[in-house]
């Protein structure tokens, strides 16, 4: 091969490998926990410049073949194109992580991406001089211009990310922090839940308890963050840390060969990265456990009675033998809050929350009246979520734009029905928890219509039933408080799930953190609890011994 067609090859392939070489720089800022070593910042670069460069070679090497100088000609308009998309790449991810990145990460990739647009700027500039009018040659000093603004650009950015260091360990120091009695507290969590539903529901008379719990005590949205992952989001609800502090970024991890051990948490979004970048990772298994304790571990440190219960994803075997026992579904009185012949998908929701609802109410049974401590109870009902997956876009539509059509109607009835359901199985547990006693019932995120191209995939005939809403840019969750203390009838405003954790810190009369990104929503109490009990604070949960 001469030297012409090995030349024509090397500007095929250099833009692919800059262009892998920035996408290790990105997995390193979106996984700040990774060790920032020669040997894995070289493999990875190395695996990823190697697919980068065998692309781009593949896709020039046609064009070029009976031109070799062309590939040198477009070479410049390639970096140039390489520099762009990774500074948009990096601004991107540093908007859409913006709460999942520690500041200094964060900062330090706003940095690295507005210096590969100054980088981009100057190489389009330099490539539009040269083809301008004619096909000016490009001269020693054009050529060590654009060499070295390479280099620099890939220096930049692993400059940028080897400069952060991450916050030095807090040793554990004991706590002893006295507090008055609290409340026996009932926590609820109903996975996509959201106002836009309960208030046009209540106001209709469909859901009794949720209008009652407003009316006797303090409601509002809770804004969300970006983006919407279910796990890091209930995280923040319950520790009210963001997911930068509490370390649970992602709903799995992803484990990498040639980091030896090691796992990435984040991986970049809007390149398909998960079909084509990961094909040299294995399973890596759930996503960490939090570092920043959660509401009921801090309540078990100060001697409380905790319970904590998620249904998770699936239908357990003992909720299976439950349905088995019930012979006819529509003979339970709770499953007939659903109406006549409910969907499949609907019947197995209800069937995992009433599970969780079964457990929740052996644990508040088994309470002895006589028990002195303080009881913690945290249950996490996700059927409204699969339903409102399913049903969400139909309720919209039918209840606010009017629509009428058959289907989507009777869609919007299954969704309307199942929130009777849950404010009947919410109902029945607060009637069992003993005095003093307060409720939280609390959403991470809530739902919204889907967008407007798959609303018109659905107009244009019967839509499948995966096309429902979604909780994409991560709609408001929500709020609901009543009970000892809390204020009636109270709109609450400017609250986000960071709040929940402290607020009900609060309610246990128990001190909030200095470290928590939460603030104790003070406006949902009554005036006489805030003056017999102000807001006591530690410096942080997180350097505390206990249970």
């Amino acid at each position: 091969m001469n030297r012409e067609r090995l030349l024509s090859f090397a500007a095929c392939a250099i833009p692919g490998l800059l262009a892998g070489i920035h996408l290790a720089g990105l997995l390193f800022f979106l996984n700040p926990h990774l060790p920032f070593q020669p040997g894995p910042v070289f493999r990875t670069s190395a695996y990823y410049g190697l697919l980068g460069a065998l692309t781009t070679t593949a896709l020039l090497a046609p064009i070029s073949w009976r031109a070799p100088e062309r590939s040198r000609r477009l070479l410049p308009w390639c970096l140039g194109a390489v520099f762009g998309a990774a500074a948009g790449l990096d601004l991107a991810h540093a908007l859409l992580y913006d709460h999942f990145l520690p500041p200094g990460i964060h900062d330090r990739l706003i940095k690295a991406g507005l210096w590969l647009v100054l980088a981009a700027a100057v190489t389009f500039y330099t490539a539009f001089l040269h083809t301008y009018r004619r096909q000016r040659p490009y001269g020693a000093r054009s050529r060590f211009g654009i060499a070295s603004l390479a280099v620099l650009t890939v220096y930049s950015v692993f400059e940028r990310r080897e400069a952060f260091e991450p916050p030095p360990q807090r040793k554990p120091r004991a706590a002893a922090i006295e507090a008055a009695p609290p409340p026996n507290l009932l926590i609820v969590g109903l996975d996509g839940a959201s106002l836009d539903a309960i208030l046009p529901l209540s106001e209709q008379g469909l859901l009794p308890f949720f209008s009652q719990t407003m009316r006797s005590g303090s409601y509002g949205r809770a804004e969300s963050i970006e983006p919407a992952s279910r796990l890091p989001l209930w995280t923040t609800v319950v520790t009210g840390k963001l997911p930068f502090r509490h370390g649970v970024v992602s709903e799995a991890t992803r484990a990498a060969p040639w980091l030896g051990g090691e796992r990435f948490h984040l991986a970049p979004r809007g390149i398909a990265f998960s079909v084509w970048g990961d094909r040299g990772m294995t399973e890596g298994g759930p996503a960490v456990l939090p570092s920043a304790p959660s509401l009921w571990q801090i309540a078990a440190g100060f001697g409380l009675e905790v319970f904590a219960l998620d249904s998770g994803v699936g239908l357990t075997g003992s909720a299976v033998a439950r349905a088995a026992a019930l012979g006819s579904a529509m003979e339970d009185e709770r499953l007939a809050r659903l109406g006549d012949g409910p969907p499949s998908a609907l019947y197995t929701a209800a069937l995992r929350d009433l599970e969780t609802q079964t457990q929740l109410l052996e644990i508040l049974s088994s309470r002895s009246p006589e028990a002195e401590a303080g009881l913690v109870v945290f249950a996490v009902m996700d059927g409204l979520a699969a339903v409102s997956h399913l049903y969400y876009d139909s309720y919209e539509a039918v209840q606010f734009d009017g629509d009428q059509e058959q289907a989507r109607v009777d869609r919007a009835r299954w969704l309307s029905a199942y929130y009777a359901f849950v404010d009947g199985l919410v109902a029945e547990a607060w009637e069992q928890l003993p005095p003093p006693r307060t409720l939280a019932v609390v959403s991470a995120y809530g739902w919204r219509r889907s967008g407007p191209l798959r609303r018109l995939f659905g107009l244009r005939g019967n839509a499948p039933a995966g096309v429902g809403g979604g909780y994409q840019n991560t709609p408001d969750g929500l709020l609901l408080l009543r009970g000892q203390g809390i204020n009636e009838d109270r709109l609450l405003t400017g609250l986000g799930i960071q709040d929940v954790a402290p607020t009900l810190l609060y309610a246990l009369n128990l001190p909030t953190a200095l470290d928590i990104d939460g603030r104790v929503l003070t406006e949902a109490f009554d005036s006489s609890t805030l003056a017999r009990r102000p807001i006591a604070f530690v410096p942080s949960y997180e350097t505390t011994t206990g249970p």
